[in-house]
């Protein structure tokens, strides 16, 4: 997991981009996936969007092809991120994969960050993507009872992904 630090070169977005750069390579595949990363834990236990179906509808409408990041071995993960143009899913460490697709891919994450707060769970990401030449969208959900669960706007969904489309 890469911390960028304030005040060095390592906080340049440039420098971030061709750090990651150094280890995606270059691919000879057109990428042309549109990937969900669902989330297999429907119990709630680990908190995370309770509007969940609304995630995996729209997902399907938009045609993303839905997939359990942790069914796949490690290999099987670097592939798929090689062949995939866009991807969607809630915030978590799938969605570090972002970085690592191919340059001009697309990412929409469904974050629950908190009301009046102006970090973010994924600030390292949107810089590094847009000096990659990638597309980046963060929507931003609201809480619904204790800190680890969040409900989403479905319009807000549907409009980061029809600008996707």
């Amino acid at each position: 997991h890469l911390h960028p630090e304030q005040y060095t070169a390592r906080a340049d977005p440039k420098w971030q981009a061709e750090f990651v750069s150094r280890f995606v390579g270059e691919t000879t595949v057109t990428p042309s996936r549109r990937v969900h990363f669902a989330r297999r834990d429907t119990s709630g236990e680990r908190g995370g969007c309770v509007n969940r179906q609304v995630l995996n509808d729209l997902a399907a409408e938009f045609g993303y092809e839905e997939i359990f990041p942790e069914l796949l071995t490690f290999d099987e993960q670097v592939e798929l991120v090689a062949s995939t143009v866009d991807v969607f899913g809630e915030r978590g460490s799938a969605l570090n994969w972002s970085l690592f697709m191919p340059s001009g891919s697309r990412t929409v994450l469904v974050n629950s960050k908190a009301m009046n707060r102006k970090d973010s769970h994924v600030t390292f990401h949107n810089p590094v993507l847009a000096a990659r030449g990638s597309q980046y969208r963060e929507i931003n959900a609201v809480r619904a009872g204790t800190p680890n669960f969040f409900e989403v706007d479905p319009r807000s969904v549907r409009r980061a992904l029809e600008s996707m489309s």
